[in-house]
């Protein structure tokens, strides 16, 4: 009996050693992540809001090049397109702007480096090197104005090294014929003080969707792919630090996209229905099949009277200066 008591409480013992011990060694491994979502650098946990951050490394390991690639990282954030990705609306825990209409204005705010953009679409730029990304939960008008009753994605992207020259250059490849190439630079001017940060990223890919475009007064449909991808796009950041109370950021970007997007293929028409749609001259295109049943989405192939077209053109400039004058 003596034994067993014994050898229970050195269990006991052993476990309350080693409980003991975890929390200082799960201290020691605590990251601090700062944020902006108070329009000022704080710790994530000292803010009071339901806040998701998510580091630069974070974000290279989970291959997040746009906020709809965001999805795979972020709870409760959905981002859809389904007429244009121009016309793209982000929903944060279920809530957002609802309607493919590019008049809509979406009800969940992107921040890119302070600014903000109106429109959803324009976040599909491939974003380069990131600092870190923030998806605030819940209405943010208070600090970030009109327009993010829903949440607000903030993204900040990584300044230039002002230490020493360096660099990356990036290139994928896909089915689809898919490619992807990127090049950064980043180019110190004067050691710990002005540095000189240049981006520049291509993407291109081939339509995984065939379309075919019914004109009226036609017999015959053409065939075109949907649903491909040709963009370009680049930034050029100076930061500079004087001292050690004030820093300056300037950003110049550029991005232009000519691509066709999105087609919706057909997977649920009945036969009566599709003979309908097909048959001659109801829509004055006489011996024109414009609708397949059984539907199958395997096949990609959907129908539609007019080209998907989406042609963004987008430049901008921005400048943010930093001075701490004390109390």
């Amino acid at each position: 009996m003596n034994r067993m008591s014994k050898t229970i409480l050195l269990g006991a013992g052993s476990a309350i050693a080693l409980t003991a011990a975890m929390p200082a060694q799960a201290q020691r491994e605590v990251e601090t992540i700062v944020v902006e979502a108070q329009r000022r650098e704080q710790s994530q946990q000292d803010v009071p809001l339901s806040i998701g951050a998510y580091t630069g490394a974070q974000i290279e390991q989970a291959n997040v090049r746009d906020i709809r690639d965001l999805t795979l990282i972020a709870p409760g954030l959905m981002v859809t397109s389904t007429q244009s990705e121009i016309i793209t609306t982000a929903r944060i825990r279920g809530l957002g702007t609802v309607g493919d209409n590019v008049g809509l204005e979406s009800s969940v705010g992107v921040m890119i480096d302070g600014v903000y953009r109106p429109r959803n679409g324009v976040s599909f730029n491939d974003l380069g090197p990131i600092e870190r990304i923030e998806v605030l939960r819940g209405p943010q008008g208070t600090l970030f104005g009109r327009n993010t009753t829903a949440g607000v994605i903030n993204i900040v992207t990584r300044s230039p090294n002002t230490d020493e020259f360096g660099g990356a250059i990036e290139a994928s490849f896909g089915n689809y014929n898919s490619r992807r190439y990127s090049l950064n630079l980043d180019m110190p001017l004067a050691q710990d003080e002005v540095g000189l940060g240049f981006y520049l990223g291509h993407g291109s890919r081939d339509g995984y969707t065939d379309n075919v475009i019914i004109t009226p007064g036609t017999t015959t449909g053409q065939v075109v792919d949907t649903d491909d991808q040709n963009f370009t796009t680049g930034r050029l950041q100076l930061t500079f630090a004087p001292s050690a109370n004030f820093d300056g950021r300037i950003i110049l970007d550029a991005t232009e996209r000519d691509e066709s997007c999105c087609s919706g293929v057909a997977w649920d028409y009945s036969p009566t229905i599709a003979g309908l749609i097909s048959s001659p001259g109801l829509f004055g295109t006489p011996g024109v099949v414009r609708q397949i049943a059984p539907g199958n989405p395997e096949a990609r192939v959907a129908y539609s009277n007019h080209p998907y077209v989406q042609r963004v053109e987008e430049h901008g400039a921005s400048a943010q200066f930093d001075w701490d004058i004390g109390p």
